[in-house]
């Protein structure tokens, strides 16, 4: 038997994912009611703590390098209930939004959702769930699974650190493998490799 052990949501819940490119919105606080009181009786309390995350990607080039971000996702840790300290019986789902991707260009931004980028009209999201958890020492482990984007699926292996609050993970994506930016741009300039860095503070 397995149990849910933790999940962190920027912006949105998971059933809100490619729904709307909008943050949420934050109710004022009622009268008499303190600012703590009023986000606990928030449904995504994840909103507290979406700060504190990250899930990060550089598009690197020949000619300029461009730093972006995802601003929506899920990522789920769900552990075994007989066994919850060990990571080891674990599982890892990640959700990503890709039309939340944002950069430090907007053409860049604009690109992206593009046919021959992520296609967001037809893939809005990519995901990821794993199939091993190793353990390398501590609170290193290795994590194989299925990614999944633009309807291509391939085996993912990466470090990351488990912890009871914290997953960070790092993983060179290999764009091409994906059919992301294989147009004539792309396969001039574009690096293959796409460097993807998250740091998911655990409920």
């Amino acid at each position: 038997m397995t149990s849910r052990f933790a999940s962190t949501a920027l912006a949105l819940p998971l059933f809100l994912m490619a729904c709307t490119a909008s943050a949420p919105q934050i109710p004022e606080t009622p009268e008499g009611v303190t600012e703590d009181q009023a986000m606990e009786q928030l449904d995504t309390p994840e909103v507290k703590r979406a700060e504190e995350s990250s899930f990060n990607f550089v598009g690197k080039s020949s000619i300029i390098n461009h730093e972006g971000s995802f601003d929506r996702y899920a990522v789920t840790v769900t552990r075994d209930e007989t066994d919850p300290l060990n990571f080891e019986k674990a599982s890892i789902e990640v959700i990503v939004d890709l039309t939340s991707a944002k950069t430090d260009s907007s053409g860049v931004d604009a690109h992206l959702q593009r046919e021959d980028f992520f296609d967001t009209a037809n893939y809005p999201q990519a995901t990821f769930n794993s199939t091993s958890i190793t353990s390398t020492g501590g609170d290193e482990y290795t994590v194989v699974g299925d990614l999944t984007i633009k309807g291509v699926t391939k085996e993912a292996t990466f470090d990351a650190t488990i912890t009871e609050s914290l997953l960070t993970m790092h993983y060179d994506v290999p764009r091409r493998d994906f059919g992301v930016g294989n147009d004539s741009y792309g396969n001039k300039l574009l690096d293959p490799l796409v460097p993807v860095d998250a740091s998911i503070v655990l409920k």
